[in-house]
């Protein structure tokens, strides 16, 4: 079985290595190149930026995805918001998946379907293609929940369905906490 997208080859896992080496320059766009705590904030963002390469480039085959984390607040290469996990996988928009799981008792638990996936393994600009929210489905009486994404609806499915729109390259979940001692984490599976 091949899988259909683009994989790194070793010229440019040797290019990424030779990038990474000047990142120590960086610390010279601090506002204060001496001060330990930035520089450290800054090699933080740095290695989650690569441990998301690793993710989107070698840790996901679109064959059989996974959820990997994506931004959160002990992780974050971009924008940190500490009420907010992220969860990421890989899609194929002509694929049916089955995704499920527990809703929780956060404030927002959505999905968002989208396309070319910003520095992913598709090149080009990310757009949304589909957003969901976990309260819009059929909740079980323990906040179940199960919704198939495929591009047209199986004559045999009852439950949610959502389609999957051509050029669906990925989808990532977003959970928003606001009272992390008390509000129970919800939970996806694909």
């Amino acid at each position: 079985m091949t899988n259909d997208m683009p994989r790194s080859t070793s010229a440019e896992w040797g290019n990424l290595l030779d990038r990474l080496l000047p990142a120590n320059e960086l610390t010279q766009m601090l506002s204060d190149p001496a001060d330990v705590l930035l520089q450290r904030e800054l090699y933080r963002c740095v290695m989650h930026s690569f441990k998301q390469a690793y993710d989107l480039r070698i840790a996901i085959d679109v064959n059989f995805p996974i959820w990997v984390d994506g931004w959160n607040y002990p992780g974050a290469s971009h924008a940190a918001n500490p009420d907010m996990v992220y969860r990421l996988t890989m899609l194929q928009d002509h694929g049916t998946y089955r995704l499920w799981g527990r809703r929780g008792t956060t404030r927002a638990f959505v999905v968002q379907i989208g396309s070319a996936f910003v520095n992913g393994p598709i090149e080009g600009n990310s757009k949304p293609l589909d957003h969901f929210d976990i309260d819009s489905l059929t909740l079980g009486p323990n906040g179940e929940f199960e919704v198939l994404l495929s591009p047209q609806r199986p004559a045999d499915w009852r439950g949610d369905w959502r389609a999957l729109k051509p050029d669906s390259t990925f989808a990532y979940s977003r959970i928003v906490t606001c009272d992390w001692e008390n509000e129970a984490q919800g939970e996806i599976h694909i």
